[in-house]
């Protein structure tokens, strides 16, 4: 929205800063009373603005237990509401993604939190379709593929056109990412080395500049010499996958910038409670998902089956 990205970025640094270092630690005490606030809980837009704010206290700070306290108050928040159609979907979507980004974050160090808003992002998922508002119902439907997506990954990437032709050709997924045929990190790249030896990888980039909550992450093509060649401006719902186009060159590179294709092929992906796609299907089975639905949206062919 407009307003999270008004101002200037260093003052917004500096209020983060000054808000979470402060003799009441600040981030500490949004934690405890978003915990205890059961009927005078924050909208859903101004639970928007302090989970941005988190996502940049857990980035510039490197804070963990405030953010992951906020994140799960949030998520019970959420689960207890039993109308959800008094909120605009639009609100309930930012405040989702938001918790998604703060999760995959907080990953890094409990990796056992972004299991919790899988689970948490089903059964939110659940409440939408069953709502009687149409426009819920709808939005529901959409965040079951959004959900089915997050599954898996592409196996690889064509990189192609860019006007420096060494870095064009196909980069497989890392394997370092890969236990037991599933994908496990939250942070994936994708690489390819040339003929002449030299390794060049796409892959996503933590942004130094802070305050720039629309920016934090962008999308590099890099060589492991340490010579990035492109980038690409990522917008937070573009960061879980490299973007197919949109890339930009960087002064020294040559234009035109490329364009990339991904392969049919994919690769499942696990958290720690196992692989998101057998998990999803579980839960559509227990819960009669496909019967929920109605006009049959969505039907059991949208699901990949989990052999």
């Amino acid at each position: 929205g407009k307003s999270e990205a008004t101002g200037n970025p260093g003052v917004r640094v500096d209020m983060i800063k000054r808000f979470g270092l402060s003799s009441c630690k600040g981030f500490h005490h949004l934690a405890t009373r978003l915990a205890l606030q059961h009927s005078e809980f924050p909208t859903f837009y101004t639970l928007h603005l302090l989970l941005l704010a988190s996502i940049d206290a857990a980035f510039i700070m490197n804070l963990d237990e405030a953010p992951r306290k906020i994140a799960q108050a949030t998520m019970e928040h959420l689960l207890g509401q039993e109308d959800l159609t008094k909120y605009p979907t639009q609100h309930i979507y930012l405040v989702r993604h938001d918790l998604q980004r703060l999760c995959k974050k907080l990953s890094l160090s409990t990796p056992l939190i972004m299991s919790d808003f899988n689970q948490f992002w089903r059964s939110l998922t659940l409440k939408l379709i069953k709502s009687e508002s149409q426009m819920h119902k709808l939005f529901g439907s959409m965040e079951i593929e959004y959900l089915i997506d997050a599954c898996r990954v592409p196996e690889a990437y064509i990189v192609k056109g860019a006007g420096n032709e060494v870095v064009n050709g196909r980069y497989e997924i890392s394997s370092s990412v890969i236990t037991n045929g599933c994908v496990s990190s939250q942070t994936v790249n994708y690489q390819m080395t040339n003929a002449c030896g030299v390794t060049f990888t796409v892959h996503p980039c933590l942004m130094t500049e802070p305050g720039k909550t629309q920016n934090d992450v962008w999308f590099f093509i890099s060589s492991t010499k340490g010579v990035d060649y492109y980038f690409h401006e990522t917008k937070p719902n573009e960061q879980d996958k490299p973007p197919l186009i949109g890339w930009k060159y960087i002064g020294g590179s040559r234009h035109p910038p490329p364009r990339l294709e991904q392969s049919s092929n994919t690769i499942p992906v696990k958290d720690e409670k196992g692989n998101l796609e057998k998990q999803l299907n579980k839960w559509a089975v227990e819960n009669d998902v496909y019967g929920i639905i109605s006009g049959r949206c969505i039907d059991k062919s949208h699901l990949r089956a989990s052999a």
